[in-house]
């Protein structure tokens, strides 16, 4: 199959599902059992496509928040770019034109200054690698970032025992959460 195909088939799969928030809130508490919070101090977290039926992470980033931590999230330019912006609870949001959530302004980060990335994705495979929506935007953030930093993908679906189709440009992960537990890639 193509990842057009793949990406078709998983925005279907996560569409059907009719148990998202208890399967979301299932994944937030298995992150935070498996990944020590006193191991990280900045946490870049996407923010949740709600028309895309994303998992929704604002549980994570509530929590992370309530506890001190340094929380970044993605805003997208137009070149393809991801900015890393710090938020807080006071953090003002706008709905940039492709409908994801994203701060007005804020102080940015450099990819090297992360200590765990939370990464969106449709699907991955058992090697880590991911299918998104096929822009590349975690593409060009992940190998940015610093080499021991966990790439963690949230997932409602389990990693596909096959292979999927990847290219040079394509970056792995080295976990991914899903309602079945913690998956953890070489």
């Amino acid at each position: 199959m193509t990842k057009q195909e793949i990406r078709k088939e998983y925005l279907a799969k996560r569409t059907a599902l009719h148990n998202r928030g208890e399967l979301s809130a299932q994944i937030t508490s298995t992150f935070f059992q498996n990944f020590d919070s006193s191991l990280f101090n900045t946490y870049h977290v996407f923010l949740s496509i709600r028309k895309f039926h994303e998992i929704n992470t604002e549980a994570i980033i509530d929590n992370l928040l309530s506890q001190g931590k340094t929380v970044v999230v993605p805003k997208t330019l137009s070149g393809g770019e991801l900015h890393h912006i710090v938020i807080d609870e006071q953090t003002e949001f706008a709905t940039n034109s492709w409908g994801i959530k994203e701060p007005i302004d804020g102080f940015r980060l450099e990819p090297s200054e992360v200590d765990i990335v939370l990464v969106p994705l449709l699907v991955c495979d058992h090697h880590g690698y991911r299918l998104g929506y096929g822009k590349g935007f975690y593409d060009r953030f992940l190998p940015y970032c610093q080499e021991n930093c966990p790439k963690v993908g949230l997932n409602y679906f389990a990693p596909l025992p096959d292979s999927l189709p990847i290219n040079e440009n394509d970056f792995p992960l080295t976990h991914c959460v899903s309602p079945d537990g913690v998956h953890k890639f070489s």
